[in-house]
């Protein structure tokens, strides 16, 4: 019981550990045809008799926390607007292989009333607080993220592709087997990569 699972699971992070060689040397649509074929073997595990089992929570850490968290929330379209308004102010002209430039530092909140640059939502004492590297502006996690993934996009989706299938993989592992929930890790991953496409076409577009 769980050999074929298992078997399945070891198929599934062999394969992602040639996308995560691939996504960060930016080679993003190799990266693409891989992780759809990694997406498939997941959906053949996903057929297995022993997949998706209910986990006993009291026995295994489940849901772990996943390497992928930091990619949660979003900002209006306003809050974005005055992130990307800054943005020339963060680029630099590295070769982003090569590149070690942050667009911010983290820290944590030791003062009351400091409030996000960009989204005004205040920080609270002990919280993570984010140095934009440039400008000094305080920033929550969110808009940090936001800024880091603008200023540095094909850096930003390479460790996005990488956390998410790498997170897809522990879904995957024994005892989870919880190859439904991997499925929707790749396919964030996959549109987080069609996504980067469909930018540097509007760029080239232009």
């Amino acid at each position: 019981m769980g050999e074929a699972e298992t078997a399945a699971a070891e198929a599934i992070n062999k394969k992602a550990l040639e996308i995560a060689k691939l996504a960060k040397k930016f080679n993003f649509q190799i990266v693409a045809t891989q992780t759809a074929a990694l997406k498939a073997l997941i959906e053949k595990a996903n057929k297995l008799p022993g997949a998706n089992p209910d986990i006993d929570t009291d026995e295994y850490e489940y849901p772990f926390v996943r390497q992928s968290a930091y990619l949660e929330g979003d900002q209006p379209a306003k809050v974005i607007a005055k992130i990307e308004a800054v943005v020339p102010a963060h680029a630099c002209n590295c070769d982003p292989v090569k590149c070690q430039c942050s667009s911010s530092d983290e820290t944590v909140c030791e003062e009351k009333g400091i409030r996000c640059e960009f989204c005004e939502k205040e920080i609270k004492v002990g919280a993570p607080l984010h140095v934009a590297e440039k400008t000094g502006s305080p920033m929550c996690g969110i808009c940090a993220r936001i800024l880091w993934e603008k200023v540095r996009l094909k850096e930003s989706v390479a460790f996005a592709v990488i956390n998410l299938i790498g997170d897809a993989c522990t879904e995957c592992d024994p005892p989870y087997f919880q190859f439904k929930e991997a499925i929707k890790l790749v396919e964030a991953a996959q549109s987080r990569l069609e996504n980067f496409r469909l930018s540097q076409r509007a760029k080239v577009a232009r």
